[in-house]
Order: structure tokens, then sequence, then C-alpha cells
């Protein structure tokens, strides 16, 4: 195999990573395992969001490689992978080495109308 073939297959692995964090529910979902370990009925009523629809996001995250599951009992638990968690930012890590950064203070600057400051 050719180094670039080699680096496209990369390039498309980390393209599909980062596009799992290309949707608000998923997006918010990440940022609510930054605070620990979640059953999906935990998740969706923070999301407010049906289990049938969070178990499809989650899905969406495992494949990627953005979030593990854990079974406890009769519950699944899932968590981040290669998370770092600060008060102000959430860091994830690709297999790869790419990381990509969730700022706390930017994704939430928001006006009671919705909008950015």
């Amino acid at each position: 195999m050719s180094s670039d073939t080699e680096r496209m297959g990369q390039l498309r692995a980390i393209a599909g990573w980062l596009a799992a964090f290309g949707e608000p529910t998923r997006l918010a979902m990440v940022l609510e395992l930054a605070g620990g370990e979640r059953s999906v009925g935990e998740l969706a009523a923070v999301g407010g969001t049906s289990i049938a629809n969070t178990s499809h996001h989650l899905a969406r995250l495992r494949r990627a490689g953005v979030v593990a599951v854990t079974p406890a009992g009769r519950l699944r638990r899932y968590r981040l992978l290669g998370a770092t968690v600060t008060p102000g930012a959430v860091e994830l890590a690709h297999a790869s080495g790419a990381r990509v950064t969730l700022d706390r203070a930017a994704l939430f600057a928001t006006t009671a109308r919705g909008k950015r400051k």
C-alpha cells in the first residue's frame, strides 16, 4: 500500500470521527459524558430525546470511536474514549493522534434567544 493511500485512509478515518461531532444532539451527549459515565436513559432525560433516538446517536458515537459501552446489569453505561476533561474544556483524541477541543465557555456563550453573543 502506498503512503498516499495510507494517508488518505487515515484522513478518512479522522473525518468520520470528526463527523460524529457534527450533530447538536451528539455534541450535547459528548459534553454530558464529560461528567462521567451515563446510561441511555440518563442521556435521554438530559437531552430531551427518546430512548430510541438517544440509542441511535450513541451507536454512531460508538462506531466513530468516541464512546465505549460497558454492560452494568440490565443497563449499558457509556463513557468517553480518549478524553481529557477540565472545568473549561473537553479534549478528545483519535487513535491517530488527532485531537479536538470543545471549549465549554464558547459553546454556551448564548443569549436568552439562543444566539451567540
